[in-house]
């Protein structure tokens, strides 16, 4: 019964900084912190998005590094959005060339890997459909 409990309790966050992540963009200071804990939980998704909004400042203080540093690790857990979300990093001036050139080939696996026409979860990274099964 207590796993219950503790996977509801777990759920209730990941729904709450999820519902205030795809808000407004307002919502982005609320939702960071849970987002953060979720990341350093091990939530791959959220590591995606706590990489993105450190990058463009959504919600925290901009820290370029530290996004593309949370998307590698999300990237290298095979998170699909992240890849792309370097990709779009590696045109930016605020890399270092070394930096810029691990963006670039996270792009290229998820160019290569996972055509852009494929439908990528917007959930949980899964290249099976807008909301695959796992999160429905």
């Amino acid at each position: 019964m207590r796993k219950k409990e503790r996977d509801h309790k777990q759920m209730s966050k990941h729904d709450v900084a999820f519902g205030l992540y795809y808000g407004q963009p307002q919502k982005f200071v609320e939702a960071f912190p849970l987002m953060l804990e979720l990341a350093e939980e091990g939530d791959i998704v959220a590591q995606a998005h706590v990489g993105r909004m450190y990058y463009y400042g959504y919600g925290v203080e901009r820290d370029p590094k530290k996004g593309f540093d949370w998307c590698v690790k999300a990237a290298e857990q095979g998170n699909i959005v992240a890849k792309y979300e370097l990709r779009s990093f590696s045109y930016d001036d605020h890399l270092s060339p070394k930096d810029k050139k691990t963006a670039r080939k996270w792009g290229d696996d998820a160019s290569q890997n996972h055509p852009v026409d494929e439908s990528v979860c917007n959930r949980c990274g899964n290249v099976n459909g807008a909301r695959c099964r796992a999160c429905m």
